[in-house]
């Protein structure tokens, strides 16, 4: 079997990935602002990618 068959045959087709970033949302009001900016709000993306 050539290398690359052999790589092709061990990729995954599925990347699991967590991702944490911070988004400005316009017009957003909190009881509890962030403290570096009323706008700024911390979220945390779980999801999934697909290797076609």
């Amino acid at each position: 079997m050539s290398q690359i068959a052999n790589i092709n045959k061990n990729l995954r087709k599925e990347i699991t990935q967590n991702i944490k970033t911070r988004i400005k949302l316009l017009n957003y009001r909190s009881d509890l602002p962030d403290i570096l900016n009323e706008s700024l709000s911390v979220y945390k993306l779980n999801g999934y990618s697909k290797v076609n």
